[in-house]
């Protein structure tokens, strides 16, 4: 929880924030990729475009494959296509007498391979003509019809995730190179597909990706199978090159020596996955050049899965109902006020053993084996089991509690004691050792496999949360007083590693990044915290620069002083992109903020949860209570119309004397504990009666009804 003081914090000069302008995906006639889409998909889609609309009259220009299932081409008598998907291996036949050249070409341009005309000239005998089962990313396919050229793109890899976005009614608008591309705007982002002036009119669907990979040469893509990796790189045909392991804490220097992986000069490389015992898929790749040990582009991690350990079904999440409640104390009482959403704390010390004797639950590390303690495992079971049952969703927040003179390799070597103000010794993982890792990424391995098995078996969570309010790291994830950029890269390693153990298990797995309302603002001072514009941007180029990978936001938006529930009254959030403070009044302004086509993720906006945030009633009395639950009413009825908020998990079930005096509870610390007025309007929330119980708050919030004031987020004078 985050429980510090308005009095105490120390406002830095703001960040301002610069939008950069998308880069967009770009296909010219030629054939010369200019940029492609980052991440492969699962879902193939080929578009063909003429330089002249007459060759094409009457084409509907897409073909679209979903779960192996083809849709034939709707292009005239003159030019006839088929396309299936199975098994990974994409299938493109085409069939016509006057096509009389046809080139595979790769992402830069240059030709793989010609296919001789005689294939192509069979009449309405289909020849198969492109069947690749170690196709990596996206291919473009360019053939000539007459004196037309015929554009296809393809964009495959086996098993990825499915990102493809269509939307049936394209605009035409000028490029700043002049030329007429197609844009496509839904849900707030842009994706561009091809650059041609003469598309027909009859395409009526087109797929629009927005891209991060450039041409520069170095790793492409990292694809992990059961026993091997696949690697797709850009290499100088002229050059000798090394693939070199590094560890996740590793940073590569040319004087120093690694594992060399693969020596040579290829586009294409599948390398064994296990050295012995020892997993490559959790480490990091560097290229470089043979002769000067230049490196050649960054590091790149794995971020594409083709295991078969890898569950692919949806993990549950209502968001039909988005309330949820923290620091549950009765489960039956819970599922009485009908929350949908919980989040549970786990202290990875509580739950990993690193000394004593054996338990029956382990999992297996680079061959050595991590124990975890009974007692908190079956505790989980019982617990995940009745949520799973009640049908409730359990984000699970990974914690690190260490002792004052702890020695513990889960520590970090930098946590610093402190100040006695400070909620406690909260350290950050410790990824900088082949130890500290091994127990860390043993506890998230392990909640992994056990609790998304499709039965349910011991219950099923649905996100882990890496650590707690990583802007104000120095309280919650202490990695000693470190300047904005160590810190992203400590983070970042943890944030990779879980990642990828998340993703050996379920590819549905979600991770989470944890915010305060900091938001263009710093907690403190800079080797304090981070602010979230610097955190959200930092990783995310972290990520473009070693290949994208899926996080999630989980932010605690409370008012500006956690002992005023009035929030939509704060004077500092503002409803601009560089606001400093991210509250529940100004809320609206993140989604708008991740919308940015240079901040997504495959296109789209990183999802966004409420994973903790309550009121405080200032007393007892019945006038308090009821400003308490009016601050509930209005927010969860904003949260509720924003689509790109998935949850509001609220703090907390209980009050707690360990809150620095805040009574945010529905029920109150007394011994016995009492029902606040904020419990019954809580248990109303999305029921038939809520308009009945949300009724007192209209007048404290100064509303005649509900569709006016602070609960309706408006997104109108938004800056870019």
């Amino acid at each position: 929880m985050m429980v510090f003081m308005t009095n105490r914090i120390f406002y830095a000069a703001l960040i301002v924030l610069a939008c950069a302008a998308g880069v967009f995906a770009q296909l010219n006639v030629t054939g010369k990729v200019i940029n492609t889409f980052d991440q492969p998909l699962e879902n193939v889609t080929v578009s063909i475009a003429s330089e002249s609309a007459s060759d094409l009259t009457g084409a509907d220009g897409l073909f679209d494959l979903n779960d192996g299932t083809a849709i034939k081409s709707g292009l005239n008598s003159s030019l006839k296509s088929d396309i299936s998907y199975k098994n990974g291996i994409l299938n493109l036949a085409v069939y016509e007498k006057t096509l009389i050249e046809l080139s595979l070409y790769d992402l830069q341009g240059k030709v793989i391979k010609k296919f001789p005309s005689q294939l192509l000239t069979a009449g309405s005998h289909k020849r198969t003509i492109f069947s690749d089962a170690q196709a990596y990313g996206l291919y473009f396919l360019k053939g000539t019809v007459g004196s037309s050229q015929v554009n296809m793109q393809v964009l495959h890899f086996a098993g990825a995730q499915n990102a493809i976005h269509k939307q049936s009614t394209p605009s035409l608008s000028k490029s700043a190179a002049g030329e007429n591309v197609i844009v496509f705007t839904k849900e707030g982002y842009q994706e561009l597909r091809i650059t041609l002036d003469n598309l027909t009119k009859d395409m009526q669907e087109i797929v629009l990706l927005t891209t991060d990979e450039g041409a520069e040469q170095g790793i492409k893509l990292v694809k992990a199978f059961e026993n091997e990796l696949r690697f797709r790189l850009n290499l100088d045909p002229d050059k000798q090159y090394q693939l070199l392991e590094l560890w996740q804490f590793q940073e590569y220097n040319k004087n120093d020596s690694y594992h060399v992986m693969w020596e040579g000069n290829a586009d294409h490389q599948t390398l064994a996955r296990f050295d012995g015992t020892r997993d490559a898929m959790f480490n990091k790749y560097q290229l470089i050049e043979k002769d000067t040990r230049n490196p050649i582009g960054g590091c790149h991690y794995t971020t594409e899965f083709g295991l078969a350990s890898s569950q692919d079904f949806p993990l549950h999440l209502d968001t039909t109902i988005k309330k949820g409640i923290s620091i549950v104390h009765d489960i039956d009482d819970v599922i009485a006020l009908g929350a949908k959403h919980i989040h549970e704390n786990i202290v990875l010390s509580t739950l990993v053993r690193t000394s004593g004797g054996d338990t029956k639950y382990y999992i297996d590390i680079n061959g050595e084996r991590v124990f975890f303690s009974e007692s908190k495992v079956e505790s989980l079971d019982r617990d995940f089991k009745r949520y799973s049952d009640a049908g409730i969703s359990v984000f699970v927040v990974l914690l690190n509690w260490v002792g004052k003179n702890s020695n513990s390799p889960l520590k970090h070597p930098d946590f610093t004691i402190p100040d006695t103000t400070l909620p406690g010794f909260w350290s950050a993982f410790n990824t900088t050792s082949g130890e500290g890792i091994k127990y860390y990424r043993a506890t998230i391995e392990f909640l992994a496999q056990r609790y998304t098995r499709q039965d349910k078996q011991y219950g099923q969570i649905y996100s882990i949360i890496i650590g707690n309010e990583l802007t104000a790291h120095f309280a919650w994830y202490n990695i000693g007083y470190q300047t904005k950029d160590k810190f992203l890269v400590q983070y970042h390693n943890a944030l990779r590693i879980a990642d990828v153990a998340v993703r050996k298990y379920h590819k549905q797995l979600k991770i989470h990044v944890s915010y305060t309302y900091h938001w263009a603002l710093t907690w403190h001072s800079p080797t304090f915290g981070i602010s979230g514009i610097d955190l959200t941007q930092g990783l995310h180029n972290m990520a473009i620069a070693g290949g994208n990978f899926p996080w999630s936001l989980a932010i605690h938006p409370y008012p500006v002083s956690l002992f005023v529930p009035s929030w939509w009254r704060d004077p500092d959030p503002v409803r601009e992109l560089d606001t400093p403070l991210m509250t529940m009044k100004n809320i609206e302004v993140l989604p708008e903020f991740l919308r940015r086509k240079d901040i997504t993720y495959k296109g789209k906006i990183r999802p966004i949860d409420i994973t903790e945030m309550g009121f405080h009633s200032i007393d007892e009395s019945e006038g308090k209570e009821k400003l308490q639950a009016a601050a509930w009413t209005c927010a969860y009825l904003k949260v509720k119309r924003m689509p790109e908020i998935g949850v509001y998990i609220y703090h907390s079930h209980y009050s707690s004397h360990e809150e620095s005096g805040l009574n945010m509870g529905l029920w109150t610390w007394d011994e016995p504990a009492r029902k606040k007025y904020i419990y019954d309007v809580y248990k109303a929330t999305e029921t038939d009666n809520w308009e009945a119980a949300f009724e007192f708050a209209k007048p404290i919030l100064g509303i005649d009804n509900w569709d006016e004031g602070t609960c309706v987020p408006n997104y109108e004078g938004i800056t870019d």
